[in-house]
């Protein structure tokens, strides 16, 4: 099957984007031009304004009466206590209170949701949600709205500024809040619901907007001071902030204690609910000893191969070579110009782990590299608190 292209696609043409396949779709892993490249992206993102086209990812409402008890069933949230137009972070567990996916859940009024879910996984996330909306005998309406909206994420410490010219209401909202808005382009003003949150460590707004305004809208935020970026800069900037993505630091097989993710379970939940895995996940925070796994952050020693990145399942061991996990995710840090990686290992061996003293030897192109245990975020985060 070929890949599908976002509402942005001719943007990105326009912009000289270098497009690959990544989840079903054409994205851009860079541009062209004076701005462009990786290096030129991510600096943009952490000393100015940078825009990403994340509209792969997955958009659900979910609206009617029983809004909140469908979803209290559904996730370890507490839907009742969002406050309109809030956001928060959760997951979608099976029964064995491991991650299907992780998602943003945005309460728009009383009786209605947004759920952003990750492209590589929305068709899956979708099956359960219709199978368990179909369960619930709930009178409620299920919409996908991939094809009729699109959604781009403005990155960086000057993203209020430029995106305060477009849509003045951005620069009231708090960290995690929305806003239904509208959009003032060369042209007249369009629908946007403006979001602040991100996943790049850095302050930064997700607007989203009907699919044949986006390409305007991502024009203007760029006449505005936002400097186009892809999907490499991206993962570097996900990577230094330490924010796990799913498909590497989660699956199907990772409780969200092993992913470092234990914060995002409301406390009342930890113990039972009604949710999905809801007993599986009681167990684990009961007994966490039990799970076999943990995150932690790894950053390469000095020496001439220390901007060599480990890559995804790169194989660890400790320095007498006894195997303690694996790569998950692996870049060269940009800002610290020098290679970074989250991983998985053993409960025991990160027990005893000690940031900045604790060493590690990771598979490198044949080579053992040396890297310490870091403290995380490998880059302090700024966002609006």
């Amino acid at each position: 099957m070929s890949p599908r292209t976002t509402p942005l696609h001719a943007f990105h043409e326009r912009h000289g984007g270098k497009l690959v396949d990544f989840g079903g779709y054409l994205l851009p892993v860079q541009y062209a031009g004076d701005h462009g490249g990786i290096i030129p992206e991510h600096k943009a993102c952490r000393t100015a304004a940078a825009l990403f086209d994340v509209s792969h990812m997955g958009r659900s409402r979910i609206s009617g009466a029983g809004a909140n008890e469908f979803l209290a069933h559904l996730l370890p949230l507490q839907p009742e206590a969002i406050k309109p137009n809030a956001l928060k972070y959760s997951f979608l567990l099976n029964e064995q209170g491991k991650m299907i996916d992780d998602l943003i859940v945005t309460r728009l009024d009383d009786q209605q949701f947004m759920l952003v879910l990750n492209a590589a996984r929305k068709d899956t996330d979708r099956k359960v949600l219709d199978a368990a909306l179909q369960q619930s005998g709930l009178e409620l309406r299920h919409e996908v709205q991939d094809e009729e909206t699109a959604l781009v994420a403005l990155q960086g410490p000057k993203a209020q500024e430029v995106l305060a010219s477009l849509v003045p209401a951005a620069a009231s909202l708090a960290f995690m809040q929305g806003t239904e808005s509208t959009a003032k382009l060369p042209h007249g003003e369009v629908y946007a619901y403006v979001s602040r949150c991100g996943y790049t460590g850095e302050d930064g707004f997700e607007i989203t907007t009907t699919a044949n305004h986006a390409a305007a809208l991502a024009d203007a935020l760029v006449t505005a001071g936002a400097t186009p970026a892809g999907l490499g800069a991206r993962d570097a900037l996900r990577l230094e902030a330490a924010l796990p993505l799913y498909g590497h630091e989660m699956d199907e097989t990772i409780s969200p204690l092993e992913a470092g993710l234990a914060w995002a379970v409301p406390k009342a939940l930890r113990q039972g609910g009604a949710f999905l895995g809801a007993e599986a996940l009681a167990q684990a925070f009961q007994a966490p000893d039990a799970l076999p796994l943990r995150r932690l952050g790894l950053i390469a020693e000095d020496g001439k191969l220390a901007r060599l990145p480990a890559r995804e399942n790169a194989p660890l061991t400790d320095k007498s070579g006894s195997a303690i996990g694996r790569i998950t995710s692996g870049s060269f840090s940009p800002t610290l110009n020098r290679a970074i990686a989250l991983a998985l290992v053993s409960r025991d061996f990160a027990a005893a782990a000690e940031p900045e003293t604790t060493q590690v030897l990771a598979e490198v192109r044949g080579k053992q590299l040396p890297f310490k245990v870091a403290s995380l975020p490998f880059v302090p985060h700024q966002y609006l608190r």
